[in-house]
């Protein structure tokens, strides 16, 4: 058995060494994936890997979502951050966690991925996955952007999207709650519900 952790930047490299000492003593191989690593060292490190956890906030977590579902590798989410709505487990439960995982007592809960590529001209310039949502936005000043959304293999009835940005959202994305809008809208997972919305200014008041 093989297991890969990622880590965010603010977890300790004694958290690390304490999953290494336990795989160990479990003769366990386990191996670290720095998160700015290149595609290739990806694939090295990942290869025959039965586990990834990240050791993080939700941002390690959907770091780790997007080369582990690929690969079909199951994650364990330990939550070092402020936010862990995506995450599993709080850093305390780390060992009993990991242990359960060993023991065979867990359940793998499947999760609907969003997938995007950016064509122009009948070009693709950007592959992407993503966990939670996918975000179209633009650089440079602020300006409207309009564009024609594909959905599957079939076109929203010709719409484009007049907007700051076009926002995908799927169930993941309502346990983060960073746009209020779509909390209320978004269905809890593991349904697989995609939710759209523009990307336009917003305020709460007092």
């Amino acid at each position: 058995m093989k297991i890969c952790l990622i880590r965010g930047s603010g977890v300790e490299q004694n958290e690390v060494d304490s999953v290494f000492h336990s795989m160990k003593a479990r003769q366990i191989e386990a191996v670290e994936l720095k998160r700015e690593a290149k595609a290739e060292v990806v694939a090295q490190v990942l290869r025959e890997t039965d586990l990834l956890l990240t050791l993080g906030g939700d941002g390690t977590f959907l770091a780790g979502a997007r080369v582990a579902a690929p690969r079909d590798i199951p994650i364990l989410g330990v939550n070092h951050g402020h936010l862990g709505f995506l995450t599993e487990i709080e850093a305390e439960e780390m060992q009993s966690g990991l242990s359960r995982y060993l023991d065979g007592e867990y359940r793998i809960e499947a999760r609907t991925m969003l997938e995007v590529t950016l064509a122009r001209k009948g070009q693709r310039m950007v592959h992407e996955i993503g966990l939670n949502e996918v975000v179209v936005d633009h650089s440079g000043e602020a300006r409207i952007l309009r564009l024609e959304i594909d959905v599957g293999e079939a076109v929203e009835e010709e719409r484009r999207a007049h907007a700051a940005g076009d926002d995908r959202a799927h169930p993941d994305a309502a346990r983060a709650p960073f746009d209020v809008q779509r909390v209320a809208e978004a269905e809890q997972p593991p349904l697989a519900r995609v939710v759209r919305g523009g990307v336009g200014p917003r305020s709460l008041g007092g």
